[in-house]
């Protein structure tokens, strides 16, 4: 789905609701154990950030956009394919809590090549269910083309900085 088709009001709404928010921190949180019971090695090095050096692309959902904007300060940080990750600093993560499931599950780690894809499969079943739950349009779409759609969206102030009551 091109950046112009991002579902931005339905993003706007789930990031802004907090039973919507509960839901994908729940899923974050089981799929953080579940990587953690691999045991996937990670030295820091930021490779999995600079995504064409690493010959891969990240996607995201419309959920996993709503959680990273509610729990993003500040502006949103506009990207480009060819650079690293805007929110990677000397190889870490600036916005490691609300990061997608790619940053959670890829490590250029060869051992974790065998778990990652079915992994991946499984959360991303688990994140239609939250789209159709929360009547949220499922977009997957490219990270950065995801961040600059959010970006000129925000400038109108329309992303909530904390969620509703």
């Amino acid at each position: 789905m091109p950046a112009s088709n991002v579902p931005m009001a339905a993003i706007r709404r789930c990031a802004a609701d907090r039973e919507f928010l509960a839901a994908m921190e729940s899923l974050y949180d089981e799929l953080d154990e579940a990587v953690a019971a691999h045991a996937p090695v990670c030295v820091t090095c930021g490779d999995c950030c600079r995504f064409q050096a690493a010959g891969h692309r990240l996607f995201v959902t419309s959920a996993e956009l709503a959680y990273f904007l509610a729990h993003t300060q500040g502006a949103i940080r506009t990207a480009d394919a060819k650079q690293p990750c805007p929110h990677q600093a000397s190889g870490r993560c600036t916005t490691r809590r609300q990061r997608p499931v790619g940053c959670r599950v890829f490590f250029c780690d060869p051992a974790a090549q065998p778990w990652q894809g079915p992994l991946t499969e499984q959360t991303l079943d688990r994140l239609r269910d939250i789209h159709r739950r929360f009547a949220v349009p499922y977009a997957y779409v490219e990270w950065t083309a995801a961040l600059n759609a959010s970006a000129s969206s925000r400038h109108g102030g329309c992303i909530p900085d904390k969620p509703i009551r």
